[in-house]
């Protein structure tokens, strides 16, 4: 499974729309003229709705700050994908290297380090689509 490249940007005009950083000044929807270039729209990668709809059909609504706050999460995630993976692989590799005495606090720093590594493989794992 492959995502669309980032990076990834909240629309300025439509801040609910999530595209690639390219496509951020372009217009939304498409071109139903064929005079009309479809590279001058953008790519929508997601919409953010204000609407929550739960199992029994009750709604919520999600508060604008929240609504940009999503939007903007949304768009940070190839960056904080790639970061992620950076970050795991650094920690992975120098792991044995840190410590050099066997202490209680050096182990317990370990221990904490192979959790974070742990969770940071899952999260890849997740956004790569390799969970059930």
């Amino acid at each position: 499974m492959k995502h669309t490249p980032g990076p990834w940007a909240v629309m300025r005009r439509f801040r609910d729309y999530i595209v690639p950083a390219s496509d951020a000044e372009k217009k939304l929807g498409g071109a139903s003229d064929p005079k009309v270039e479809a590279a001058d729209f953008a790519k929508t990668i997601a919409k953010v709705e204000g609407t929550i709809y739960t199992d029994f059909h009750m709604s919520r609504v999600i508060a604008g700050d929240e609504q940009d706050a999503n939007a903007h999460l949304i768009a940070a995630a190839p960056d904080l994908l790639v970061a992620l993976r950076r970050l795991g692989e650094i920690a992975w590799q120098s792991e044995p290297y840190i410590y050099d005495e066997n202490t209680e606090e050096e182990e317990a720093i370990r221990r904490r380090l192979n959790v974070a590594i742990k969770l940071a493989q899952e999260a890849i794992a997740k956004a790569e689509g390799r969970t059930g």
